[in-house]
């Protein structure tokens, strides 16, 4: 019997500071207001397709307080004539969505985004419509085997900058900012862009795949 208590111990030592942020401080994860979790891609000979999925408070608000969030889907279109055609994507989750492609005129980049069930799955099949002509696209992701989540990344943040986060605690102690965490995706590697937010002042930190910070910066509006 002691030696399971002791197997259990040294399982928890292990576990709370990725799970639990140190077993006794309350998750970082509940003050994130926007969490960007995965990049999906895919192509065939015409067309390529990446997609964003995020979970997002709506409205989003830089105000250090998360309100109620939502999960959402951004695709972004790129091939030949996009910008003479109209475009429309389609798949299905828990019920058939759809949406059809905006132009931006400053970057002439073709986008939409579907407000969604959650996509726990890294796959995604599509369907991407031009008129008469259909096009069905897998989109799987694009996120390298390895690469730390967002609870390991946060975890990193506590434990090599806690001095700073600290500043970000109110006179009793608690943590009183938003986390906004995005999955990046540069020349292949995977990064991790976090930032903490209050309504009067925003810091931002780049952690690679690995867990490794590689900056840390004020952010001004």
């Amino acid at each position: 019997m002691k030696k399971k208590v002791l197997i259990v111990i040294s399982v928890l030592t292990i576990l709370c500071p990725i799970v639990f942020y140190g077993c006794g401080k309350v998750a970082l994860t509940q003050y994130i207001s926007e969490l960007r979790y995965d990049i999906l891609t895919g192509e065939n000979d015409l067309y390529k397709l990446k997609a964003y999925l995020y979970e997002s408070e709506q409205p989003l608000i830089e105000d250090g307080i998360v309100g109620e969030k939502k999960f959402f889907v951004r695709f972004y279109l790129y091939g030949e004539d996009t910008e003479n055609f109209t475009f429309k994507v389609k798949f299905t989750l828990d019920k058939e969505y759809d949406r059809t492609f905006t132009l931006n005129g400053f970057n002439g980049t073709l986008s939409c985004e579907i407000q969604t069930s959650k996509i726990s799955s890294s796959k995604l099949d599509v369907t991407l419509s031009k008129g008469s002509d259909v096009y069905n696209i897998a989109l799987s992701s694009a996120i390298p085997s390895g690469t730390i989540n967002v609870y390991q990344t946060l975890a990193v943040i506590e434990k090599e900058q806690s001095a700073l986060i600290n500043n970000f605690s109110d006179s009793a102690g608690e943590f009183s900012a938003e986390i906004s965490a995005r999955i990046l995706i540069k020349n292949d590697k995977p990064y991790w862009y976090v930032a903490f937010i209050t309504s009067l002042n925003k810091k931002a930190f780049l952690v690679d795949g690995n867990g490794n910070i590689l900056a840390i910066r004020d952010v001004f509006s």
